[in-house]
Protein backbone atom coordinates (compact mmCIF):
# COMPACT_ATOMS: atom_id res chain seq x y z
CA UNK A 1 0.00 0.00 0.00
CA UNK A 2 3.02 2.13 0.44
CA UNK A 3 4.57 1.83 -2.73
CA UNK A 4 0.74 3.28 -4.35
CA UNK A 5 0.74 5.93 -1.91
CA UNK A 6 4.27 7.26 -2.79
CA UNK A 7 3.62 6.22 -6.59
CA UNK A 8 0.45 8.50 -6.66
CA UNK A 9 2.57 11.78 -4.49
CA UNK A 10 5.01 11.19 -6.90
CA UNK A 11 2.91 11.72 -10.36
CA UNK A 12 0.51 14.63 -8.30
CA UNK A 13 3.50 16.94 -6.95
CA UNK A 14 5.15 16.45 -10.59
CA UNK A 15 8.40 15.26 -9.49
CA UNK A 16 7.94 11.99 -11.98
CA UNK A 17 7.38 15.10 -15.15
CA UNK A 18 10.53 16.71 -14.10
CA UNK A 19 13.16 14.91 -12.14
CA UNK A 20 12.35 11.25 -13.88
CA UNK A 21 10.11 11.95 -17.37
CA UNK A 22 12.31 14.77 -18.82
CA UNK A 23 14.74 16.84 -16.63
CA UNK A 24 13.61 20.40 -18.05
CA UNK A 25 16.96 21.38 -17.10
CA UNK A 26 18.60 18.96 -19.85
CA UNK A 27 16.44 20.72 -22.55
CA UNK A 28 17.25 24.52 -21.51
CA UNK A 29 20.81 23.81 -21.52
CA UNK A 30 20.69 21.50 -24.41
CA UNK A 31 18.55 24.57 -26.24
CA UNK A 32 20.86 27.29 -24.86
CA UNK A 33 24.02 25.41 -27.09
CA UNK A 34 21.56 24.77 -29.84
CA UNK A 35 20.56 28.32 -30.42
CA UNK A 36 23.68 29.33 -32.50
CA UNK A 37 22.73 26.94 -34.95
CA UNK A 38 19.24 28.10 -34.98
CA UNK A 39 17.94 24.80 -33.91
CA UNK A 40 15.57 23.98 -30.87
CA UNK A 41 14.53 20.51 -29.20
CA UNK A 42 10.88 19.79 -28.16
CA UNK A 43 8.87 17.53 -26.32
CA UNK A 44 6.26 15.81 -28.72
CA UNK A 45 3.64 14.97 -25.96
CA UNK A 46 1.72 12.14 -26.21
CA UNK A 47 -2.19 11.28 -25.50
CA UNK A 48 -2.98 11.57 -21.90
CA UNK A 49 -3.75 7.94 -21.54
CA UNK A 50 -0.29 6.87 -23.20
CA UNK A 51 1.71 9.03 -20.37
CA UNK A 52 -0.45 7.27 -17.51
CA UNK A 53 0.49 3.53 -18.90
CA UNK A 54 4.14 4.47 -19.33
CA UNK A 55 4.28 6.06 -15.80
CA UNK A 56 2.38 2.82 -14.20
CA UNK A 57 4.62 0.61 -16.50
CA UNK A 58 7.55 2.26 -14.89
CA UNK A 59 6.17 1.30 -11.21
CA UNK A 60 5.91 -1.73 -12.35
CA UNK A 61 9.37 -2.88 -12.75
CA UNK A 62 9.56 -0.80 -16.08
CA UNK A 63 6.89 -2.13 -18.19
CA UNK A 64 5.38 -5.11 -17.35
CA UNK A 65 2.53 -4.72 -19.83
CA UNK A 66 5.21 -3.66 -22.79
CA UNK A 67 7.95 -5.97 -24.76
CA UNK A 68 10.37 -3.53 -23.18
CA UNK A 69 10.71 -4.58 -19.99
CA UNK A 70 13.88 -4.31 -18.27
CA UNK A 71 16.14 -2.69 -20.49
CA UNK A 72 16.52 -2.65 -24.34
CA UNK A 73 19.76 -2.69 -24.85
CA UNK A 74 21.51 -6.17 -25.69
CA UNK A 75 24.87 -7.11 -27.08
CA UNK A 76 24.42 -8.45 -30.18
CA UNK A 77 27.06 -10.49 -32.59
CA UNK A 78 28.53 -9.07 -35.61
CA UNK A 79 27.24 -11.92 -37.89
CA UNK A 80 23.85 -10.85 -36.83
CA UNK A 81 23.95 -7.48 -37.84
CA UNK A 82 25.29 -8.38 -41.01
CA UNK A 83 22.80 -10.86 -41.62
CA UNK A 84 20.18 -7.72 -41.01
CA UNK A 85 21.74 -5.93 -43.01
CA UNK A 86 21.67 -8.14 -45.79
CA UNK A 87 18.10 -9.08 -45.26
CA UNK A 88 17.40 -5.08 -45.12
CA UNK A 89 19.47 -4.66 -48.43
CA UNK A 90 20.85 -1.99 -46.61
CA UNK A 91 23.58 -0.58 -49.24
CA UNK A 92 27.25 1.28 -48.11
CA UNK A 93 25.78 4.52 -49.66
CA UNK A 94 23.19 5.27 -47.56
CA UNK A 95 24.21 3.45 -44.09
CA UNK A 96 28.19 3.26 -43.33
CA UNK A 97 29.31 -0.34 -42.52
CA UNK A 98 29.70 -0.81 -38.97
CA UNK A 99 33.38 -1.73 -37.63
CA UNK A 100 33.57 -3.37 -34.34
CA UNK A 101 36.36 -3.13 -31.84
CA UNK A 102 37.87 -6.04 -30.49
CA UNK A 103 36.55 -5.26 -27.23
CA UNK A 104 33.54 -5.28 -28.28
CA UNK A 105 33.88 -8.83 -29.88
CA UNK A 106 35.16 -10.25 -26.57
CA UNK A 107 32.07 -8.88 -25.25
CA UNK A 108 29.86 -11.07 -27.16
CA UNK A 109 29.07 -8.52 -29.93
CA UNK A 110 27.75 -4.51 -29.84
CA UNK A 111 25.81 -3.21 -27.94
CA UNK A 112 22.43 -1.95 -29.86
CA UNK A 113 19.20 0.01 -28.32
CA UNK A 114 16.52 -2.32 -29.87
CA UNK A 115 13.67 -0.21 -28.74
CA UNK A 116 11.56 1.84 -31.29
CA UNK A 117 12.70 5.72 -31.49
CA UNK A 118 12.77 8.89 -32.52
CA UNK A 119 9.17 9.55 -30.62
CA UNK A 120 9.38 12.03 -27.89
CA UNK A 121 12.07 14.63 -28.75
CA UNK A 122 12.29 16.14 -32.07
CA UNK A 123 15.10 18.68 -33.49
CA UNK A 124 13.02 21.77 -34.93
CA UNK A 125 14.79 23.83 -37.36
CA UNK A 126 13.84 27.60 -36.78
CA UNK A 127 12.31 29.47 -39.40
CA UNK A 128 14.75 32.88 -39.84
CA UNK A 129 17.68 31.15 -41.34
CA UNK A 130 16.22 28.33 -43.09
CA UNK A 131 13.47 27.97 -46.01
CA UNK A 132 10.21 26.99 -45.42
CA UNK A 133 11.16 23.98 -48.13
CA UNK A 134 14.36 22.83 -46.53
CA UNK A 135 12.52 22.73 -42.97
CA UNK A 136 10.27 20.48 -44.64
CA UNK A 137 12.89 18.31 -46.56
CA UNK A 138 14.22 17.79 -43.26
CA UNK A 139 10.99 16.63 -41.58
CA UNK A 140 10.61 14.56 -44.45
CA UNK A 141 14.01 12.94 -43.99
CA UNK A 142 13.63 12.69 -40.17
CA UNK A 143 10.40 10.63 -40.82
CA UNK A 144 12.08 8.71 -42.99
CA UNK A 145 15.64 8.03 -41.03
CA UNK A 146 13.14 6.95 -38.57
CA UNK A 147 11.04 4.48 -40.55
CA UNK A 148 14.12 2.50 -41.20
CA UNK A 149 15.86 2.64 -38.29
CA UNK A 150 12.82 0.83 -36.65
CA UNK A 151 12.20 -1.54 -39.33
CA UNK A 152 15.75 -2.10 -38.66
CA UNK A 153 15.32 -1.96 -34.80
CA UNK A 154 12.50 -4.40 -34.98
CA UNK A 155 13.86 -7.32 -37.40
CA UNK A 156 17.16 -7.12 -35.15
CA UNK A 157 15.33 -7.50 -32.08
CA UNK A 158 13.44 -10.48 -33.74
CA UNK A 159 16.73 -12.24 -34.91
CA UNK A 160 17.92 -11.82 -31.09
CA UNK A 161 15.10 -13.46 -29.90
CA UNK A 162 15.89 -16.33 -32.57
CA UNK A 163 18.37 -17.04 -30.99
CA UNK A 164 17.77 -16.74 -27.06
CA UNK A 165 15.30 -19.35 -27.09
Amino acid sequence: MGGIITAILVWVTGIWERGIRWPRRWFVISNRGLRGFNCKLIIIRRTWWAEVLSTIGFFLTYGLFLRTASSSYRYVEPSLLREVEKELQITSDIYLTLILPYEDEEKGGYEEDLAPGGDYVKLLLLAKPFSATFRENWELYRTEYWEKENERRALLWQKVKERDN
